[in-house]
């Protein structure tokens, strides 16, 4: 998320007339960190999940000024999309062979 951001911040200081920016790291936490805030997940620990709750939800709050910090930095006349190639929900098999 750092390199992320730094990265951001140097091309919005650039002209640009077009911008394509893609966060994968909202999907690496909702995959890594799923079974840590749904009580419904087969792996929920509940002595577990509060020590990750807190930096889960300052990363969101993270990815919400990033993305403020994106929209400030367009003009009145930009159009901005912001999209996911899936939802998240509870995943609970490993797709790696």
């Amino acid at each position: 998320m750092d390199k992320f951001v730094r990265t951001l911040r140097h091309v919005l200081a650039k002209s640009w007339d077009l911008l394509f920016a893609v966060l994968s790291a909202t999907d690496w936490i909702q995959h890594a960190m799923w079974k840590y805030i749904d009580p419904e997940h087969p792996l929920y620990d509940p002595a577990e999940s509060p020590r990750y709750r807190e930096t889960f939800e300052e990363f969101w709050e993270r990815v919400d000024e990033t993305v403020g910090m994106a929209m400030d930095a367009a003009c009145e006349e930009t159009l901005v999309f912001a999209v996911s190639n899936h939802g998240f929900g509870q995943q609970t098999r490993c797709s790696i062979s």
